[in-house]
């Protein structure tokens, strides 16, 4: 009786490689196709670029067409909170440049892309004149608009401005600096010396808007006058 031959080493690593390559028999079922759809004229939500929401329609080729994007802008309350003294805090020339330069860098932290502009008014410089009609304007959920246009923004948005560049509602009475009436013009009551002075001795007030209210967005005494040393939040608008 003969002894079976031991198979050689290099025998055996060829055998395995080939197990290991060898097709599959399982019947998993592959993915559905996402481009895929089942009925022409169907359509479902896309994203858009600006991180706006955008309309796919389902062709007779049964499958989406190209996301379809809205013209429009987005608009933000900002998670940080400021003194009244905003030129200092930004380093910039003027307040005003300070609260746009703010708007800026919350925007850029949050990895958003584009140029932005803070409500703000100031002696001589009315807020609607600071934004350029290039709405209308987004919460950035995409979906929630708040102007139709840069008229809109001298009468009352169509939504709270209580969303931040992290995409974060804010909670109630969130404050926001403004020193802007309604209508869009310069608020006789205050706007910390133009951004650039928090008051020391002297007592300083400015107007604030409320982020959760449409009525109040932009002029509210429901809290009083607050202090330019107080910490308030900025509306950003994208130019």
């Amino acid at each position: 009786m003969k002894t079976p031959i031991a198979a050689h080493p290099l025998a055996l690593l060829v055998g395995l490689l080939a197990s290991a390559c060898s097709p599959s028999t399982t019947s998993d079922p592959l993915p559905p196709d996402p481009d895929a759809c089942s009925s022409a004229g169907m359509q479902q939500s896309c994203l858009c670029g600006s991180a706006l929401s955008g309309t796919q329609v389902c062709g007779a080729n049964l499958r989406y067409g190209s996301c379809t994007c809205p013209a429009g802008k987005r608009v933000f309350v900002t998670s940080t909170s400021y003194s009244g003294n905003l030129m200092t805090q930004a380093g910039t020339a003027d307040g005003l440049a300070g609260g746009d330069k703010l708007c800026q860098q919350a925007a850029q932290a949050a990895v958003l892309g584009g140029t932005w502009k803070a409500w703000l008014s100031a002696p001589g410089m009315d807020a609607k004149n600071r934004i350029a009609d290039v709405g209308p304007w987004y919460l950035l959920n995409g979906t929630t608009r708040v102007f139709h246009n840069a008229a809109g923004l001298t009468t009352t948005p169509l939504a709270p401005i209580n969303m931040t560049e992290q995409k974060v509602l804010v909670p109630a009475l969130t404050l926001v600096w403004t020193g802007t009436d309604n209508g869009g013009v310069t608020a006789m009551n205050g706007n910390c010396t133009g951004w650039t002075m928090t008051g020391g001795s002297m007592i300083l007030y400015s107007v604030v808007g409320d982020a959760n209210s449409t009525s109040g967005w932009t002029s509210s005494f429901a809290v009083g006058m607050p202090k330019c040393t107080d910490s308030r939040r900025l509306y950003c608008f994208e130019q």
